[in-house]
């Protein structure tokens, strides 16, 4: 299907937005090395409103690449006054609502009578969010964030506060298998198994950057104000074609045939789909394309143990094995680089 005139101004008006995002991929991936998945995931995510979980042992970044994200991406937010850009906490067992909302407005309650949170600073009023170790909570404190992550709303006491929420990252060790756990874990749409670096040629050229550096590259990149509006309206007008849906369909009956974990009809509505749409937009498309479904692999597993038989499953009806769509998005950050590094040699 060809683009429409109004599709084109907007993926036009988009490109430097896209641009500049890539630009802080490729930084995130210099300076973390074989996160290139997880990268991707996150820019995702931020375009489709949606929640990542990251799942490794302590030791392999999680937190620091979560930071280092948040931080590129903050200048394209308009903060008001009573918001926050970033809300992080590590919680555990004792962790409670005061913990995640604000301690109890005692002063409103002793003039009115009405006890409130006090959520200024709070994950209530933060469009960003990283909730650490986040099945060490008890499953009541999970359950209490619900409704802050699925309709970006928060009831306080008798308030309806809106939220500004962007997006959460929730990191773990552990995979919960309690129910009461499982339903907070169940909004964490793209999922990644962390893992240590596994090529020695990578560890050896960190060591060695850090060791003579002091210090591993600094993500500098950013956003500019206004950027993430534009590229949340631009994946928006994304057009995705009939064999594309067909072939996601495909993919989830192949992965219910197997036996393997279970995609709702919810979750390929309003979840994939807003997810492939940013994937096209990322690659410069108004188009969804088959390839864009290689995503769904990050999307579709529960149980660990099924990861490689997920993606697998993915790879052979979306014709796009992570190797291929890893080469797509390295060809844009470096089409992009070239056109930095002309653009400085003209100025020079």
């Amino acid at each position: 299907m060809k683009a429409s005139k109004q599709q084109t101004a907007l993926l036009k008006l988009a490109t430097p937005a896209i641009s500049r995002l890539h630009e802080i991929g490729h930084q995130m991936n210099e300076k973390y090395a074989e996160r290139a998945s997880e990268v991707r995931g996150f820019m995702l995510a931020l375009l489709a409103d949606q929640h990542v979980f990251l799942w490794g042992e302590p030791g392999v970044a999680k937190s620091a690449m979560t930071r280092d994200f948040f931080n590129a991406v903050t200048p394209a937010l308009v903060i008001k006054e009573d918001e926050t850009a970033y809300f992080e906490i590590m919680v555990d067992p004792a962790s409670t609502k005061e913990d995640l909302f604000g301690d109890w407005n005692t002063a409103l309650y002793e003039k009115t009578g009405v006890l409130k949170h006090s959520v200024q600073g709070y994950l209530p009023t933060s469009h960003f969010a990283m909730i650490d170790e986040c099945f060490n909570a008890s499953g009541s404190t999970l359950k209490s964030m619900q409704m802050i992550i699925n309709e970006r709303t928060f009831k306080n006491k008798n308030e309806i506060l809106n939220c500004p929420l962007k997006m959460v990252v929730g990191a773990s060790n552990e995979i919960p298998t309690d129910s009461t756990l499982r339903a907070f874990y169940d909004r964490l749409s793209l999922r990644y198994e962390v893992k240590a670096i596994q090529s020695n040629e990578t560890l050896i050229d960190l060591i060695e950057t850090f060791a003579n550096a002091g210090q591993l590259p600094e993500v500098e990149a950013t956003l500019n104000k206004g950027d993430l509006n534009i590229l949340k309206k631009a994946a928006s007008m994304v057009h995705i074609p009939r064999e594309v849906c067909a072939v996601l369909v495909e993919i989830v009956r192949e992965l219910e045939k197997q036996g393997l974990d279970y995609v709702s009809d919810r979750t390929m509505i309003s979840k994939v789909t807003k997810v492939i749409k940013a994937s096209a937009i990322l690659d410069g498309r108004m188009t969804c394309q088959v390839s864009d479904l290689a995503i769904v692999a990050d999307m579709a597993w529960s149980n660990p143990e099924n990861i490689s038989k997920v993606k697998a499953v993915v790879r052979s009806l979306a014709d796009a094995d992570a190797d291929a769509a890893q080469k797509l998005y390295d060809g844009v950050v470096k089409t992009h680089q070239k056109a930095v590094d002309a653009g400085m040699n003209k100025t020079n």
